[in-house]
């Protein structure tokens, strides 16, 4: 399984590829981020999107990408580097992965806990509840 979205940056088309571990929608194998070089034309591998920029991807309904963004991490409070994502994919999931891009690492946070599942927060709870103190936090190697 996986899931996958455009993203344009600064003037670049970035391909995000999120892949589950097999069938396990809860846990996140690997992140592929290519962007697109329009003289190939090609897709090439990243390994960093900028140190002051976060890509955003989720969905507020199971298994519908609706949205994905890009924004400054500064302006928002966010880690820059990373791709924060909220799991469409799983059914009974609120959490939001933040993925660092640097370091290869995982943070599972769980900012959304007062949301009814299958509900999903929207990208603005995105954006102002990841810093949130409260969130319960698990970080992981992938």
């Amino acid at each position: 399984m996986w899931s996958s979205c455009l993203v344009e940056s600064h003037d670049e088309l970035f391909l995000l590829v999120i892949l589950f571990d097999g069938h396990n929608m809860h846990k996140i194998a690997e992140v592929v981020v290519c962007n697109m070089d329009f003289s190939a034309p090609a897709w090439g591998k990243v390994n960093m999107i900028g140190d002051d920029w976060v890509f955003l991807h989720g969905g507020d309904q199971i298994e519908v990408s609706n949205y994905r963004a890009s924004c400054s991490a500064t302006e928002h409070r966010l880690t820059g580097n990373c791709i924060y994502f909220v799991n469409h994919i799983a059914i009974y999931e609120n959490f939001l992965h933040v993925i660092d891009m640097e370091k290869g690492t995982e943070e599972v946070q769980w900012p959304f806990k007062d949301f009814v599942d299958p509900l999903r927060p929207t990208i603005l709870d995105v954006i102002y509840r990841s810093s949130s103190t409260d969130a319960r936090r698990v970080v992981s190697t992938i």
